[in-house]
């Protein structure tokens, strides 16, 4: 499970895009989670620009995760297993930390 510290610290590791940030597992340094913001329709549906977050959730759900209204195949990561999350007021904050802690034991031990 995540825990605080294995979350921090977040590293800032684009030049291009100084608002992205990564969070790595410390122990693998593997990422589980990507944040930033978006331009309006970079997802495709028409949107404001926003803020996102990509998580890598389990397999099983994968799909039916899509199905949820602000929920997208991953902005710029393997749309096969990553998915993009709007954040702000579009998902409850407990499905958002349920699919960063699916995320995060995607990675974990790996």
């Amino acid at each position: 499970t995540l825990s605080l510290h294995d979350a921090l610290p977040i590293s800032f590791v684009f030049a291009k895009f100084p608002y992205y940030g990564v969070f790595k597992n410390q122990n693998n340094k593997k990422w589980y989670a990507l944040i930033g913001d978006v331009k309006q329709n970079a997802l495709g549906k028409g949107e404001d620009a926003r803020f996102i977050i990509n998580v890598k959730p389990s397999s099983e759900n994968f799909n039916e995760y899509l199905k949820i209204k602000n929920v997208f195949s991953a902005y710029h990561m393997n749309k096969k297993s990553w998915l993009t999350l709007s954040l702000g007021n579009y998902l409850d904050d407990e499905f958002i930390k349920k699919l960063v802690d699916e995320s995060y034991e995607q990675i974990d031990g790996k």
